[in-house]
């Protein structure tokens, strides 16, 4: 550049300036790169210090692995679509010294989408002392890394009461918040160092501290079969400090930090660093004490009858004669700790008898454990004094064979196709015995009984008459399978495929294409082995159900020991976690960052490895696949005339990392929903109404509200800061899909609040509600709650019909879009072949009666989504 032309520079920016001064204390700057290093007397805030405040709801994007992008670790924003009044504003610390400061802002890398008209205010003094606010109008656009924007020189007082605010209303483009810096234009007297490195508080939870500060030593004792972790909150007293460290790792004062615990002894230790170099060490030893889940009985005997106990059978028939009035019964518990053993109700010692007193006909006899952690265990003994009625002796077949007992009325029976015949022989030795029927046809005791069988279920009905004429009735369901099901004959017995014997084990198989091992929210779905171990292997797999962020994942097989998970759309690393039965024992260790793994350690099971990928599919022009939306084609949606208080915004304070964010809870669809989990603190979502009204009720639908009970608050606020608890703890009831009604008593304001605390007992999971409306009065709420079967029902079909299912994808704004069949593949699953087939074009054959959920799994690259449908089905 030659001197004229610097000349000519110089010249066009005074221009500027004076134009702006012209306009008033309101003036545009634009974004200028500021060689200069940080001086040794500047102030930076950043956005994410504790001398910021933060009004509404401002996006957080991490820069940790791109340093260069950002202030600090991470940057917020703002985009077009919610500008409502958000602004963030930082503060002067209490240590600010009075002069004038020129002051900066730093902003991220340009795109095109940046503001280039954010309002900033300035609260400072005028050149009377007095103070004022000025406002500047700043492009955040023109930059190409993380700069310092210069927006004026200024006069400020002492201490905390100036401050600079960043504004969105009025801005067309996304508005961007990173950090803010103050350059004395003068020499700042040396600060005075604090030496102050004590805990005002150190609060830990599962737990309670008798906490002081000048004591450093401290003993916790937690249940290692409920607690895997320990949640660490420490407060520094000094607002001023140089480090706050736990286990070596920087912490934030006031912040809470998760340590992953180790059965027996856990040494955390907290450390603070003063101004001046002052160093405290604060050490907390935490016990992981592991109870004894042992809740079975080793032995259980009666004195005047046999029983073939076995520990893993809780339930008994006995049948004694007239003559015996009374009977000991003899429990000893497994374990030789443990924290009760009762008969019927009353508290009893190991190895000591009750006496129970028998009358004529059933006598029931409840023997409960409850093991040292809280599991219980129930056996339950029949005991039948016969009386005057007469009962089989025995009951025989011709192929394979029953485990019959006197007492036991009911039996199913399976056999192949290639048998068309079978013979019962049913047998009575009572001295009571009159006569018998079979099928309603009198038949001699003793004798066979044939049976032709059809393909399917073939009920055989014995009714046994005692010369009282008392009756005792048996059933046989016998069930022929078709040719497809090949039952064998072993050794006598009639051997179940695979099918039919999960099936008795409450558990549904499927396998798909890929030979993944899958299941649906309700019933498990699982690969179909071929050995003799199958019921083993079920019941390993009913105990173990992974979980990532909280949520149930249909992809993990035990058999498979390594998995890549793609990182969410916030590019978090996800939570590892295991669902387990009574007596397993796991261990996971969370991986830190992309370099390294999750591994989970299953005692007896296996060593499984979590590895993070990026979504490349993500770069592409590929929408992204954050979520399936599934319809069934040809179905008209329902219109909606809202009946219900308008909402006007909703927001939350976590739950914008997924497709699941807080304005699902109005878009009338019970199969979309807001989803945070609130491990480690409360979660909340808020509705604004717009102005103030008279609230009579609302109504909550929780996702999968049939299955799942969800925890909540209710507050009521005017300005949207300042609440007041309406309703303690409330929850839904965990048995319906539908909204449930909550009556709120008729009260007038503006904001209303959930704090919510997950579903089930803990109230610290995750939580999920698909739809929140709000009433005024009870007549409103009577008229939206009559066209829920409408607005809410599964889609109803008839026995027979063929349909064919839509899947569409889902941005994480909620867009639809058409899935690309070379880049996506879909797999269908029915959690109910008997109510519905479906095949993987998404036909569906609709053959029995009930409700019915089918379950769709996309793949797109790493991604692999879950969407579902209910369908209900009647004749």
């Amino acid at each position: 550049m030659t001197m004229k032309q610097k000349r000519i520079t110089i010249k066009a920016f005074l221009l500027v300036m004076i134009l702006a001064l012209l306009v008033g204390n309101v003036q545009v700057v634009q974004a200028a790169v500021l060689e200069d290093a940080l001086g040794m007397n500047d102030i930076v805030i950043d956005n994410s210090s504790s001398g910021v405040t933060i009004q509404g709801a401002w996006d957080t994007t991490s820069t940790a692995s791109n340093p260069e992008r950002s202030i600090g670790s991470d940057y917020r924003t703002v985009k077009p679509a919610d500008h409502n009044g958000q602004f963030l504003q930082y503060n002067t610390p209490a240590s600010f010294q009075q002069g004038r400061y020129k002051v900066y802002l730093s902003t991220y890398r340009s795109q095109s989408n940046r503001s280039t008209n954010v309002p900033v205010d300035i609260f400072h003094v005028n050149d009377g002392n007095v103070t004022t606010l000025s406002s500047v109008t700043v492009s955040q656009k023109g930059s190409t890394g993380a700069v310092w924007i210069p927006i004026g020189e200024f006069e400020f007082q002492e201490g905390d009461g100036n401050y600079i605010q960043i504004k969105v209303d009025g801005a067309e483009g996304y508005v961007l918040a990173d950090a803010v810096r103050f350059q004395p234009m003068f020499t700042p007297a040396p600060p005075i160092l604090s030496n102050d490195a004590t805990l005002l508080s150190l609060q830990v939870n599962p737990g309670l501290l008798d906490f002081n500060p000048q004591v450093k030593d401290y003993t916790l004792d937690v249940l290692g079969n409920v607690y895997s972790s320990i949640d660490i909150t420490p407060t520094v007293t000094s607002t001023v400090y140089k480090s706050l460290q736990i286990n070596g790792q920087e912490t934030v004062s006031g912040s809470t930090y998760t340590v992953q615990l180790m059965s027996g002894s856990n040494s955390i230790a907290i450390v603070v660093i003063a101004q001046d170099n002052t160093t405290l060490t604060y050490n907390l030893q935490v016990n992981r004490i592991l109870l004894s889940n042992e809740a079975s009985l080793s032995n259980l005997t009666l004195d005047r009858a046999t029983l073939d106990f076995s520990p893993d059978v809780t339930s008994y028939q006995v049948q004694v004669g007239d003559e015996v009035n009374s009977l000991e019964v003899t429990p000893v518990v497994s374990s030789a700790v443990y924290k009760s053993l009762t008969v019927n109700g009353r508290s009893q010692s190991s190895g000591d008898p009750y006496l129970m007193t028998l009358s004529t006909g059933n006598n029931s006899i409840s023997i409960r454990v409850t093991a040292q952690d809280g599991t219980e265990k129930e056996y339950t003994v029949n005991v039948s004094k016969q009386g005057e009625v007469a009962t089989l002796s025995s009951l025989s077949l011709t192929r394979g064979a029953l485990n019959f007992s006197p007492w036991r009325t009911v039996y199913s029976i399976y056999v192949g196709n290639n048998v068309d015949t079978l013979a019962l022989t049913p047998t009575s030795t009572s001295d009571f015995f009159d006569h018998m029927t079979v099928n309603g046809v009198p038949h001699v005791s003793g004798t066979r009984y044939n049976i032709p069988l059809i393909t399917g279920e073939n009920p055989v009905v014995i009714e046994v008459t005692s010369k009282a004429q008392r009756q005792m009735m048996y059933t046989v369901n016998i069930t022929r399978l078709d040719a497809k099901a090949n039952a064998q004959m072993v050794n006598g017995a009639v051997t179940l495929p695979a099918e039919k014997l999960a099936e008795a084990l409450g558990v549904h198989l499927h396998q798909d294409t890929s030979g993944l091992l899958v299941y649906s929210e309700r019933p498990f779905e699982f690969a179909s082995p071929a050995d003799t171990a199958l019921q083993e292997e079920l019941t390993q797999l009913l105990n173990l159900r992974l979980k990532v962020d909280g949520e149930h994942v249909a992809f993990f097989n035990p058999k498979q020991t390594e998995y890549r998970l793609l990182l969410p759309a916030d590019e978090h690393i996800p939570f590892i976690d295991l669902e387990s039965g009574a007596g397993t024992s796991f261990t996971v260790k969370q991986a830190a960052n992309l370099d390294e793994a999750t591994v989970l350690t299953i005692e007896g099971v296996g060593t499984y490895s979590f590895t993070f990928v990026e979504d490349k599919i993500a770069d592409t022009s590929q929408p992204s696949l954050a979520g399936l939306k599934v319809t069934i084609e040809g179905e008209e949606e329902v219109e909606f005339v809202p009946t219900w208080i308008p909402v006007t915004y909703v927001d939350a304070n976590d739950g914008y990392a997924n497709v699941n964010t807080p304005n699902k809870t109005v878009d009338n669809d019970l199969n979309t929903r807001w989803s945070a989990t609130s491990q480690g603190e409360v979660k909340w979502i808020r509705y604004d109404l717009g102005s103030k009204v008279n609230v009579h009720s609302m109504s909550v639908a929780g996702y999968l509200g049939n299955e799942r009970s969800y925890n909540f608050e209710v507050e009521i606020s005017d300005d949207g800061v300042n609440w007041t608890q309406l309703l303690p703890m409330q929850s839904t009831s965990g048995t319906i899909l539908y909204p449930e009604m909550f009556q709120l008593g008729d009260v007038e304001t503006r904001f209303v609040r959930l704090p919510s605390y997950g579903y089930g007992p803990t109230r610290d999971g995750w939580n999920g509600f698909s739809e929140v409306r709000f009433y005024s009065s009870q007549e409103q709420a009577n008229v939206d709650a009559s066209k829920w079967d409408e607005y809410f029902a599964p889609s109803s079909n008839k026995l027979g019909d063929q349909l064919k299912l839509s899947v569409k994808g889902l941005t994480s704004e909620g867009v639809e879009h058409n899935l690309n069949p070379d880049t996506t593949t879909i797999a269908f699953y029915t959690d109910n072949a008997a109510i519905a087939e479906v095949d993987q074009a998404g036909n569906v054959l609709l053959t029995g009666v009930g409700e019915v959920r089918i379950t769709v799994m996309a793949t797109q690259g790493d991604a692999v989504r879950l969407g579902s449908l209910i369908i209900s089905v009647s004749n």
